[in-house]
């Protein structure tokens, strides 16, 4: 809270208030005019006469008609009000049902800041109810003065708050709360002690008033105490609650994180009877307060509140249809029985859709209101979608992307980058050919704006890192680049705030690098210290990511893999079957191993699957690859995990033909061990093994070799397979048995070594009895015809030196 400077009591050296110094002055008072003739003489009067004047004009406030009528009356007496009359003015001028038009209009009227301008010269004749009224009333007009506000505040502190009705205090409480005013704490402090010492005497909408109130001071936090007298309060009284208290009360305790089951509990209990009659308003309150706290009311409450809900769901606002989709996000992302809530009465989306259709009424409304929506409230619905791992509704996506008055430009980073991940989400779950011609058009909307942004280090700066990681994971999951130079910027932004990425984040990054075969160098040095340095941080999903990207990219980082491999067995558990895959595929792809570490994951793997975990074949599959190319396979895993995988009728291919792979590398590298595949699986994942092998794909320096080797009168033959069907060889001498691999960038590191599945193939040929040599891009001269014969020629010499020693 703002920490004012304390009075001993209320200043009256109060700054002049005029129509100059706020910003609704640019409207006209063209609605009334002032009338001076028809009030009381200005002279000087006596004590008894004032006060007849007073109640006089206190009539005529209470009886006028209109905003204007009590305008032309402070015209009028101004001189003669007391602190009642101006209390009654303000409040009855805030009674009145007007237009944000109307609003603004008086705010702005010369005759409203001289009524406000009286208050400190007044402030002797100010009750408690009094300074509620003005309060209540400059919360309703939307008025907000620091300095007047501050004055009637160390009012309230001057003794006067003790004098108070629980229906004043909890109305200050209400206006400072609406009005976003922060008091100091003495002020908010002295509140809290009045409503514990009369808590006995508050109604049901002074108790909901004051927990929503304290739900809207963002910058104070009640009393322990206080809120449990409140509690207590609500629960003696609660039969007699409104529907307005009690969705009121649902919000506060929501917004608070006040959870506390037995008081939602009645709360749920004692809204049931009067559901039918709840408002939009209410709705949207009680919604929002269960799925904030992921409280399940249970399906009978929810199924009635979805009924009122449809039946007036034109009744919306923009804020609270966005509300509706927080909550149907929650409940259906939240409450399901793997979530966080552990309940006999959770639902699931599917469940609750075969009973009620609420969500697509929710939709239709959200697409009518759409030019009313804000940019918060239109990415906050995209998001809510994604969550309810629901695809986003064609339509509504139309109609956005269709909206020629969107101007993106407003939007914030914040915004933009929710809007873009959950339309990316949606993309996900459906494919990226199966996505609509609407959800790619505002992807590319959206796409350029950050774009444009980022090319400017200020605008760019202003993404934060949950930002930019959505941006990223969104281009990485539709395989979609925005360029080079745009990733360039993307990556810039990035690396200035990498010490600030989480986890999340930083695997978000580096997962779609590599999906988009974008390699940044630096960025991957980068990323890999800040790995290192906060290995601690990083779980199963997270941790895998990160070095399945480093392999794909083949960014080949020791320093990397090395902390790692000391981290996972202390983190097994958060590790899943799929994780576990693409962890080890890294260390085999980049010819990492570390066998105390691959043998705390077999353990784990075994002991897992063993109680009933029951993995999917494609899962254990990746495992058996990896292991078998690191030479950590051993029997006992090979045998258990050929029976799991046999197990699974609807094998795919790659799950056949890594089998295949695994068995002729182990019998290549351990051939004193028998490494056989159960006889449901061997013939069909042999012969998914040869299918691929005869899929050969013959590039130009594969031609250019060849044609070298012409030239130097070496007849050979191109793909050629091997007796076995199980190798296609790039080149091969078969009668010497010389192969010759030709190996382009993909088969090495950035650094030039070699991938473990290069290495595995040279294996298995030289255990069918061949003579491997590799013919490395790097070596290969585009220009010089010379040094690649020369090279090609020492090639040969060595090979045939070997085979006929």
């Amino acid at each position: 809270m703002r920490d004012n400077i304390e009075h001993p009591a209320p200043s009256l050296d109060f700054l002049h208030i005029s129509s100059n110094n706020n910003n609704d002055t640019d409207i006209m008072h063209s609605t009334y005019r002032p009338r001076h003739t028809h009030g009381f003489e200005k002279k000087p009067v006596t004590k008894n006469l004032a006060r007849t004047f007073a109640i006089r004009i206190n009539r005529d406030i209470t009886h006028a008609k209109t905003a204007h009528d009590i305008l032309n009356i402070v015209n009028r007496d101004l001189e003669n009000f007391d602190g009642v009359n101006i209390s009654t003015a303000i409040h009855r001028l805030a009674s009145f049902d007007m237009a944000p038009m109307m609003l603004k209009e008086i705010r702005s009227s010369e005759e409203f800041h001289q009524l406000v301008s009286k208050i400190p010269s007044k402030s002797s004749s100010l009750a408690i109810r009094n300074i509620a009224n003005v309060l209540w009333g400059f919360a309703k007009l939307e008025y907000r003065s620091e300095n007047v506000l501050d004055f009637l505040c160390n009012c309230l502190l001057y003794h006067k708050i003790s004098q108070g009705l629980p229906q004043n205090i909890a109305n200050s409480l209400w206006a400072i709360a609406l009005l976003r005013y922060s008091p100091n704490d003495r002020v908010m402090k002295a509140i809290e002690f009045e409503i514990q010492k009369k808590i006995a005497d508050f109604t049901d909408q002074n108790i909901a008033n004051c927990l929503l109130s304290f739900a809207k001071c963002e910058d104070y936090a009640p009393q322990e105490a206080t809120m449990l007298c409140l509690k207590r309060e609500l629960l003696k009284k609660i039969d007699g609650f409104s529907a307005q208290a009690l969705s009121n009360s649902v919000w506060g305790l929501s917004k608070l994180g006040a959870h506390d089951a037995t008081v939602f509990k009645e709360l749920v209990d004692a809204s049931m009877p009067l559901l039918p009659s709840y408002n939009a308003q209410n709705i949207a309150l009680t919604l929002w307060g269960f799925a904030n706290v992921d409280f399940n009311p249970g399906k009978d409450c929810l199924q009635q509140v979805c009924d009122v809900a449809q039946k007036k769901i034109r009744e919306f606002s923009p804020q609270n249809l966005v509300r509706i989709f927080t909550f149907l996000d929650t409940c259906f992302h939240n409450l399901r029985p793997q979530g966080i809530l552990q309940s006999n009465l959770v639902w699931s989306l599917s469940s609750f859709e075969a009973y009620h259709p609420v969500f697509d009424d929710v939709v239709q409304q959200a697409i009518e209101l759409l030019p009313h929506l804000s940019a918060q409230s239109v990415s906050n619905i995209l998001w809510s979608f994604a969550h309810l791992d629901k695809p986003i509704s064609r339509e509504f996506l139309s109609a956005i992307a269709s909206n020629a008055s969107i101007d993106y430009s407003d939007w914030t980073p914040q915004n933009l980058s929710n809007a873009v991940w959950s339309i990316s989400v949606s993309v996900s779950m459906q494919g990226v050919k199966g996505q609509s011609d609407a959800n790619q058009k505002l992807f590319d909307l959206l796409s350029n704006e950050i774009c444009s942004r980022l090319k400017d280090p200020k605008t760019s700066s202003e993404f934060s890192c949950q930002n930019l990681s959505n941006y990223f994971w969104s281009l990485g999951t539709r395989l979609e680049s925005p360029g080079l130079p745009a990733l360039e910027n993307l990556m810039t932004s990035a690396l200035i705030k990498m010490q600030d990425f989480k986890p999340q984040e930083i695997a978000n990054i580096s997962w779609s690098c590599a999906r988009l075969d974008y390699y940044n160098k630096a960025a991957m040095n980068l990323i890999a210290g800040s790995v290192v340095q906060k290995m601690d941080e990083y779980e199963g999903q997270n941790l895998s990511n990160v070095l399945w990207a480093f392999a794909k990219l083949r960014h080949s980082c020791t320093a990397l893999y090395k902390a790692a491999s000391t981290y996972i067995p202390k983190k097994l558990h958060t590790f899943s079957y799929q994780h576990f895959g693409n962890m080890l595929w890294g260390y085999a792809s980049l010819g990492f191993k570390d066998s105390e570490m691959a043998s705390s994951v077999k353990a784990e793997v075994l002991q897992r699957a063993s109680s009933g975990d029951a993995p999917e074949s494609f899962q254990l599959a990746n495992i058996l690859w990896a292991l078998s190319v690191s030479d950590a396979m051993d029997r006992e895993t090979w045998n258990f995990l050929m029976k799991q995988i046999s197990s699974n009728l609807n094998v795919k291919q790659e799950t056949l033909t890594q089998v295949f792979q695994s068995k002729l590398i182990l019998e290549a590298r351990s051939p004193e061990q028998p490494w056989t595949i159960p006889d449901s699986l061997e013939d069909i994942a042999e012969k998914a093994w040869k299918d691929i092998t005869r899929k050969v794909r013959i590039s130009e320096f594969h031609s250019h070799v060849s044609q070298t080797l012409l030239d130097m009168s070496e007849e050979h033959e191109m793909e050629y397979m091997t007796p076995d069907g199980c190798f296609s060889i790039d080149i091969a001498f078969p009668k010497e048995k010389i192969a010759l691999e030709i190996d382009g960038p993909l088969h090495f590191t950035r650094a030039g070594e070699p991938l473990g599945d290069s290495l595995a193939r040279d294996d298995m040929l030289r255990a069918r009895g061949w003579y491997v040599a590799s013919i490395p891009f790097y070596s290969w001269s585009s220009d010089d015809p010379d040094s690649n014969t020369k090279l090609l020629n020492g090639i040969l010499t060595r090979a045939r030196s070997a085979v006929n020693a």
